[in-house]
């Protein structure tokens, strides 16, 4: 979900794509399944997303809360800049924290 490098002067963490793909694809075949109650390999495929996103935050959910807390602290600090897009694999979403910014 997040990679990071970190070295004297900055941190940089980008945040990749895929989770959003996946909890995309699992939410669209929730509403289709949903809505088209006839097909059941679909419900199946959607129970089996969501629980496969469960498991997944379950298993990073130290690295998320710890990523989300660092950049919530460089954000009250105004140590951050922040580019790129969420959705996008060729410019991900990419947080710069600098370590001593100097005024």
């Amino acid at each position: 979900m997040f990679e990071r490098e970190e070295n004297e002067e900055e941190i940089i963490i980008v945040q990749k794509p895929y989770f959003y793909y996946f909890f995309t694809a699992a939410l669209a075949t929730a509403v289709i399944s949903n809505l088209f109650l006839d097909i059941q390999g679909l419900r199946t495929v959607s129970i089996a997303l969501w629980l496969g996103l469960m498991i997944y935050m379950a298993v990073n959910f130290k690295m998320i809360t710890k990523t989300r807390l660092e950049v919530s602290d460089a954000i009250k600090q105004g140590t951050i800049f922040v580019k790129g897009s969420k959705f996008s694999v060729s410019n991900p979403f990419t947080y710069r924290i600098i370590k001593n910014l100097k005024n």
